[in-house]
């Protein structure tokens, strides 16, 4: 098995660069790293077989997006596509009912994920404090609008809808998502 390190040297980018940046990386999103290497949730980060186009990758979409302890478009799609999975952006007019703040709809595999940011974290507890959690809808609301299983979610500044999938697949979409945002450097 290749090492992160020696991975990182299959790279047109000189070794020392690679090496810090693969180092940076692996601070910063160690578990969706060693589920892109398929590895177990405690595999060492040196031992995984990355190549330098994964690691380009990876700090690629890291570098660009802000890590203010907040969910970011960039930093969703950044987060699934780390956990391997597959993200299409949808129509941003797909909302969630009872939410009024920016939305943004993506299809994972069969299932459907719409997510509402919010400034601030409270904001976010606020929204999902009035709604129904078992339903995925405001409190109150008479009708549900969803077709298929909805599942409500709430991380940071987000409160999200899962719409559809198979047990296996909501529990992956959820945890990708539930492992929070990224975080500041110390």
């Amino acid at each position: 098995m290749m090492t992160l390190l020696l991975g990182a040297a299959c790279s047109d980018k000189p070794a020392a660069e690679q090496n810090n940046k693969a180092a940076a990386v692996a601070a910063a999103d160690s578990a969706a790293l060693r589920t892109r290497a398929n590895a177990p949730a405690d595999a060492p980060i040196g031992a995984l077989a990355l190549s330098g186009a994964d690691v380009d990758s990876a700090v690629a979409a890291i570098e660009a997006c802000p890590r203010d302890g907040r969910w970011h478009v960039c930093s969703v799609q950044s987060r699934f596509s780390l956990a391997g999975l597959r993200v299409l952006a949808l129509d941003s007019a797909l909302g969630i009912p009872g939410i009024d703040v920016e939305t943004k709809a993506w299809r994972i595999g069969g299932q459907q994920l719409r997510l509402a940011f919010f400034p601030s974290e409270a904001e976010a507890r606020q929204a999902m404090d009035r709604m129904d959690s078992a339903r995925a809808v405001p409190v109150g609301f008479a009708d549900s609008p969803w077709t298929e299983r909805a599942t409500l979610l709430h991380n940071a500044n987000v409160v999200a809808v899962l719409l559809g999938g198979s047990d296996r697949a909501v529990e992956r979409a959820s945890n990708a998502l539930m492992a929070g945002p990224p975080q500041p450097p110390q």
